[in-house]
């Protein structure tokens, strides 16, 4: 029984042991070693609080993370970051262009022969504009163009008969609408235009003209209109417009009704 515990009392340390009896010798080496060194400087009167304050600079990452940082970094780079779209209220200003059919009302024409309700064919209108915003808010110049032909005349007691002619309508105009958005890409507007407006109206009836005027008379106008923004910086509408002329020369005020598209650039 004794021997066996002789024999316990002598075992031999195994490695792990051997290892951490060997890093704790070394480590006190080292304290009492920087110590001396410290105690030295002291002596010698050379301030330490520099060293003792410094941090030493952080390890780079392993190389699977530096990897996700560099992707993090491109996504984020003006080359790799998509495009955000200007939306209804962060826009300050843009330039429209409008094109589609117009369907214009009767107009009544009067001479000293009496009164003839003027009916016309679908013609073509043309609009360009500029809008300055404030917010969702905003107020607009531009132009407004007609084209349309003359189709017949209604004669009381006699009924309808072909009649010719070419007109056009010419409208500077300041208009004051409102633009918001329904999504990320689509919105919504509504506009009202004022104005005046250089006509040519002309009448032909078996080949013999009644009427060729050039007159001025105000303008007037509302418009609705759905957006689509297919770019940073372009919009597409579709729109539909109904707007009036007043009386000019021989003629009675006139309605218009259009649909049509409008292209938009904003900046």
């Amino acid at each position: 029984m004794s021997n066996f515990i002789h024999a316990e009392e002598e075992r031999i340390p195994s490695n792990r042991e051997i290892a951490l009896q060997t890093v704790q010798k070394n480590f006190t080496k080292l304290r009492q070693r920087m110590k001396a060194v410290e105690e030295e400087y002291v002596r010698k009167g050379i301030n330490l609080d520099p060293i003792k304050s410094y941090k030493p600079i952080p390890s780079p990452p392993p190389p699977s993370e530096r990897v996700q940082l560099d992707l993090k970094v491109d996504k984020q780079s003006p080359s790799g970051r998509s495009k955000e779209l200007k939306k209804p209220g962060t826009v300050k200003n843009s330039l429209g262009f409008y094109i589609g059919p117009t369907i214009p009302h009767f107009s009544e024409f009067s001479n000293q022969n009496g009164k003839f309700m003027t009916h016309y064919e679908t013609g073509v209108n043309i609009r360009a504009d500029y809008r300055r915003f404030y917010g969702n808010l905003f107020w607009g110049l531009g132009m407004d163009a007609k084209f349309f032909n003359t189709k017949q005349i209604e004669i009381n007691q006699f009924g309808s008969t072909g009649a010719g002619g070419k007109n056009s309508t010419l409208s500077p105009f300041i208009s004051f609408g409102f633009q918001r958005s329904i999504t990320e890409q689509f919105s919504w507007e509504t506009d009202v235009s004022i104005g005046y407006a250089s006509t040519r109206k002309s009448l032909v009836l078996n080949g013999d003209n009644l009427s060729d005027t050039f007159e001025t008379t105000f303008y007037y106008g509302a418009m609705i209109g759905l957006g689509w923004q297919w770019s940073e910086y372009h919009t597409a509408s579709i729109f539909y417009r109904f707007d009036g002329l007043g009386e000019a020369g021989n003629f009675s005020d006139q309605f218009f009704n259009q649909a049509g598209i409008r292209i938009e650039i904003k900046y």
